[in-house]
Formats: structure tokens, C-alpha cells, sequence
């Protein structure tokens, strides 16, 4: 209630439609201690949240972690397909320009495909193969390269079976 100039009568508070708000406060405070001892150790909504917060936010990093670094490896196994990819068709389109005059190529397609593999890590470290002849004009020239590409990540090298993923690029070209 409102009395004088804007002052209030001590022990008259009125808030919302009308309601005693202490009394409303001291009754929900006798339930709260109404209930036995026993029951409110049960009734702590948050009693181990914690704990709880901490595991479930180390189980989401390290499924976050580990896509996240999979993609990086997926990243890595891709350009390295790219590379090797590249590679074989430098190493077919030399074999298709010489091989047809020159029987002795092999060292040309080598050349070429060692320059092309410059971006692997290792590049001595990769396998390639000429298809045997006849190296006749109108016949198709294969060139295969296979490379090993071991993952930086221990967890995702447990993840692949052997440890290592073989990439392979193979391009067949008709001699000229």
C-alpha cells in the first residue's frame, strides 16, 4: 500500500497480484527442510556434475581430435594419389613421345617420373613399372607407380590394417 508521498507502511509489500511474498518464500523453505535427511542427499540434482562434465568432455575431444586429424591424413593420402597419379602420366606420355623409335626409353620415363614424384616425401621410395614391348606405333604403353604412405598419427595408423595405405596411379597411352 501506498501512503504520503511515495513512502511505504513497514510489513506491507505487495508484489504481483497481491501476495505476501515472505510467506510465500518461509512455506517453500519448511518443504525444503520437510523433507528427511536420507531423501535430500538423493534429491541433489547436481551432486558429480563435475566428474561427469569432465568425461563426457574428454570423450568429445578425442572423437573431435581424431576426426580432425583423419582428415588431415585423408588430406595427405589425396594429394599423394594426385602425385602419383601425375607421375605415371608423365612417365606414359614419354613412353608414348620415344619408346616406338627408341627402345632403350626406360631411362627418359624414369627421368620423368622421378621429376614428377618430387613432391612425395620420400620419392626414391616409390615403385614403378614399364609395360614389356613391343613398343610399336599403335600399341598402348603402360606405366604403374605405387607408393606407401605411412600416417603421422599413431591413432590413425592403429585404424588402418598394416599401417600403411599403398597409393597406385596407372595410365596406358598409345605409342606414336
Amino acid at each position: 500500500m501506498w501512503v504520503g508521498a511515495g513512502r511505504r507502511q513497514a510489513g506491507s509489500h505487495s508484489h504481483g497480484a497481491g501476495g505476501d511474498f515472505e510467506a510465500s518464500m518461509r512455506s517453500r523453505l519448511d518443504l525444503r527442510w520437510s523433507i528427511p535427511k536420507g531423501l535430500r542427499r538423493l534429491h541433489r540434482p547436481f551432486h558429480g556434475a563435475d566428474g561427469q562434465a569432465t568425461v563426457e568432455l574428454a570423450i568429445v575431444l578425442l572423437v573431435l581430435t581424431t576426426m580432425v586429424f583423419g582428415s588431415l591424413e585423408i588430406g595427405r593420402g589425396l594429394n599423394t594419389w594426385v602425385i602419383v597419379t601425375q607421375a605415371a602420366r608423365e612417365g606414359a606420355r614419354a613412353a608414348a613421345a620415344r619408346c616406338s623409335v627408341d627402345p632403350a626409353c626406360v631411362i627418359d620415363v624414369e627421368t620423368r617420373i622421378t621429376e614428377s614424384l618430387a613432391g612425395l616425401a620420400t620419392p626414391a621410395a616409390a615403385r614403378w613399372t614399364l609395360a614389356p614391348g613391343p613398343y610399336q606405333a599403335g600399341n598402348g604403353v603402360t606405366v604403374s607407380v605405387e607408393y606407401d604412405v605411412a600416417p603421422v598419427v599413431p591413432l590413425i595408423t592403429a585404424m588402418i590394417p598394416g599401417g600403411v595405405m599403398t597409393v597406385r596411379g596407372e595410365t596406358t597411352m598409345r605409342l606414336e
